[in-house]
């Protein structure tokens, strides 16, 4: 990088340029800048190379059931949740190219506002506001699916909602651009170490990305307290009248150590979202502040690259979760066989034998065995396990396999 003014590669002008206004349309990167801004380019590259390998697995699933499977025993996107989840992977690839695109303010030494700059804007505020409003989405409809035994199953309606989505975020970024053409108030401007809406533009932050970045955290929070609970057997919820439910001792005769595996899975992917957008709504909020106050912003810029860069690994901590926590969605689970069709190819090492059993802990929609009221009485479980002594074994008692809607 050139040596320029003041520790940049900014010329006299450009210079001057940064430091006239409060919403200047050229930032001046010190060398510190630079440095933080490569780390979170490479933390984009990881996650599209994460997500374009995940991609890469789905299309061997395809080929493996194509080959192996009986015809019409299965389709990629056979739940809602798959259709939510493949749109969350795209939404990260989106996300993470607005990151890498700042690879040409490190070259050049600054930021500045443009089509570049426009261009950049609008694959953040479109991967970020997708990201947080699938992710709520996801959230909202596993909770019901478990919690509440109720909840979307119709693929057609999942198509649906993801449409708006990508709809409204498509709307949010056109009208911006197409509502603010001048120039010299350019809608995505340098904020300042990369492009994103104008701090001149509050409402539109706050519409178009801050909302559903905090939304997504609060409702996450809040489905986590019962989820807790009921995951501790001490909650349970009516399955007809839904917004009754009642709080009472631990039964000893459950399998919690089951049902917190399956509660940890069942929000795995909202609770990774809140750990990660938690710092960087700080970060914002606090900025955010400032600027409404008409104070400059000092926040550290090492606190803002290091969040920023937990953050745009969102595609890798997904990609895991899918991996490690969701063995039967996107055809990752068992091929369906024929009678003498298909070979015995090994299955994932990841999915456990309580998964296979079940098949419910790998899907996000199946109803639980322990939801609603019917909490197992002790004293009515210790008669039945008497009266069933002589006919079956400890393990015939306890399984309950849940056939898969």
């Amino acid at each position: 990088m050139p040596s320029g003014v003041n520790g940049t590669s900014c010329s006299a002008e450009d210079f001057a340029l940064s430091q006239d206004s409060d919403f200047p349309n050229i930032y001046c990167l010190t060398r510190g800048d630079s440095i933080g801004l490569s780390f979170g380019i490479q933390a984009g590259l990881i996650s599209i190379i994460a997500v374009v390998i995940l991609f890469g697995l789905i299309v061997r699933n395809i080929v493996r059931h194509r080959k192996y499977a009986p015809r019409g025993s299965w389709t990629l996107l056979r739940e809602p949740t798959d259709i939510y989840v493949l749109s969350l992977f795209t939404l990260d690839i989106i996300q993470a190219l607005g990151k890498v695109t700042s690879i040409r303010w490190v070259y050049l030494g600054k930021t500045f506002s443009g089509e570049y700059c426009t261009a950049q804007g609008a694959l953040q505020q479109f991967g970020e506001t997708g990201v947080a409003c699938t992710t709520l989405v996801i959230t909202i409809h596993t909770f019901m699916s478990v919690f509440w035994r109720r909840g979307l199953h119709s693929r057609i309606a999942a198509y649906i909602i993801v449409g708006l989505i990508y709809l409204f975020v498509s709307l949010w970024v056109g009208l911006g651009i197409g509502l603010h053409k001048d120039e010299d108030l350019p809608f995505y401007n340098p904020t300042p170490y990369w492009c994103w809406i104008s701090s001149r533009y509050a409402n539109e932050r706050i519409g178009g990305e801050y909302l559903w970045l905090w939304l997504t955290l609060l409702i996450s929070i809040i489905l986590y307290v019962p989820l807790f609970f009921w995951s501790q057997g001490n909650l349970s919820v009516d399955p007809e009248r839904w917004w009754r439910f009642r709080i009472h001792s631990r039964p000893a005769v459950l399998d919690f150590a089951g049902r917190r595996r399956r509660a940890f899975s069942i929000l795995a992917y909202p609770a990774i979202y809140s750990i990660l957008i938690c710092p960087v709504s700080v970060i914002r909020w606090v900025g955010f502040g400032l600027e409404a106050q008409g104070l400059p912003s000092n926040i550290p810029s090492v606190a803002t690259f290091i969040v920023d860069y937990t953050y745009t690994l969102s595609g890798v901590f997904n990609v895991s979760l899918l991996l490690l926590t969701r063995p039967n969605l996107l055809l990752f689970g068992p091929i369906p066989r024929g009678d003498d069709e298909a070979p015995m190819l090994p299955e994932p090492k990841n999915v456990s034998s309580d998964t296979q059993s079940s098949g419910t802990v790998g899907r996000l929609h199946d109803e639980d065995e322990g939801s609603g009221w019917d909490i197992p009485n002790p004293e009515a479980q210790t008669a039945m396990s008497h009266s069933t002594t002589h006919t079956a074994t400890p393990a015939t008692i306890s399984a309950h396999p849940h056939p898969t809607n």
